[in-house]
């Protein structure tokens, strides 16, 4: 019997792309020269250089070339909770900061600091067993202001608990999430700082 020309079409890109998908992670893996130290802590390779604490947690990202920090990070003394995430990524200099205070689990304060403006936003997260079902966020431009509702979003999780699709408090979809099968984010991931098995995406890290 001949198989149907469209249906054969469609599986034969349905196989490319799966070669493609699969094949992107080694390309890259032969491009780096990754070093890690004894604990299996990535330390570098990939243009950034890593520190850690005698606790294996991760303190400082350094630009390898340039040598600019480009995020710290500060860790609650009795546990692996991160207190504070302090982001630079500008590299012409100082111009831009992004500080995030973790208070707890639901609720992150975040400071935004753009060539002397000031933006402060606070998040707070509703959870359920499988992940981060819901955030409510507010802002102000001034450190002692009054806050201001952002708005609602909704987090619709996919079996791994990775965020797949985020909508408004009316139901459209804000954003749609799709990752490659070692979790690298294929399209979307622009809305929620929480990414692939419900994690804390960073581009640095």
């Amino acid at each position: 019997m001949v198989k149907n020309t469209k249906s054969f079409t469609l599986e034969l890109l349905a196989v490319l792309l799966m070669f493609i998908v699969i094949s992107i992670p080694i390309s890259f893996a032969e491009q780096l020269s990754l070093v890690y130290d004894g604990n299996g802590n990535l330390i570098s390779g990939d243009g950034k250089t890593r520190i850690y604490n005698e606790f294996n947690q991760l303190i400082r990202v350094n630009d390898s070339v340039t040598g600019k920090i480009l995020e710290t990070y500060i860790y609650h003394p009795t546990d692996d909770r991160i207190l504070v995430k302090k982001t630079n990524p500008d590299a012409t200099g100082s111009s831009f900061d992004d500080v995030s205070l973790y208070f707890n689990d639901n609720f992150i304060r975040q400071h935004i600091r753009i060539q002397g403006n000031d933006e402060i936003k606070d998040i707070y997260y509703a959870k359920d067993d499988n992940g981060i079902v819901g955030e409510v966020s507010y802002n102000t431009s001034q450190l002692n202001g009054s806050f201001a509702l952002i708005g609602k979003k909704f987090y619709h999780n996919d079996h791994l608990g990775s965020t797949s699709v985020i909508t408004n408090e009316s139901g459209a979809i804000v954003e749609e999430t799709f990752y490659d099968p070692y979790g690298a984010i294929l399209g979307g991931g622009q809305v929620s700082r929480y990414q692939y098995e419900g994690k804390e995406f960073s581009e640095v890290t």
